[in-house]
């Protein structure tokens, strides 16, 4: 997901506690660097309990510099993506995330219901979410194929930090419409 992520302009930043994967992912940003990728990316070293302690410190990567006092990108461009994130750490997480994200910035939890010990309760994670201060957007199912033959999903639920104040909407107010 980097490589793809800077291929398009992104700044985008991965996060693993496995040196072997870190190394891997810098190689390939490099690679990609090398071949005219022009985003930016970079690699946090760390366990996710870290995760707030490691986007405070990411954060020059994912805000711009303001030119002239403007910001340089739309808002919104900022995007995290958090994969089989531990639910047990997401409560003290959440606001760290919506800290980093610029206003209208998107955070996708993709959940792969195989990755986890436990089924994840949608309903609760939307609350949870929702109660950090950011709305709930959309739930997308991203199917997979396994060996040919075998049809696997993972819910992508997208949530959305609101531009203006009041702007809020709750998960069934967008079911709704």
């Amino acid at each position: 997901m980097l490589v793809e992520a800077i291929r398009h302009g992104r700044r985008a930043i991965g996060l693993t506690s496995n040196t072997q994967d870190g190394a891997l992912a810098i190689a390939n940003i490099s690679h990609a660097r090398d071949q005219g990728a022009p985003g930016r990316a970079a690699i946090l070293e760390g366990h996710p309990q870290q995760l707030p302690r490691l986007l405070r410190k990411a954060t020059p990567l994912l805000t711009p510099r303001p030119a002239g006092g403007v910001s340089s990108h739309p808002a919104g461009s900022v995007r995290l993506i958090l994969t089989n994130p531990p639910l047990d750490d997401l409560p003290e997480q959440l606001p760290a995330l919506r800290a980093v994200l610029a206003p209208g910035g998107f955070l996708l939890l993709a959940l792969d219901q195989r990755a986890s010990d436990r089924p994840v309760r949608l309903g609760a994670l939307v609350a949870l979410t929702e109660q950090s201060g950011l709305e709930y957007w959309q739930h997308v199912i991203a199917l997979h194929t396994y060996r040919a033959t075998l049809l696997l999903h993972s819910d992508v639920l997208a949530f959305r930090k609101p531009t203006l104040a009041g702007t809020r909407r709750s998960a069934a107010q967008a079911v709704a419409a």
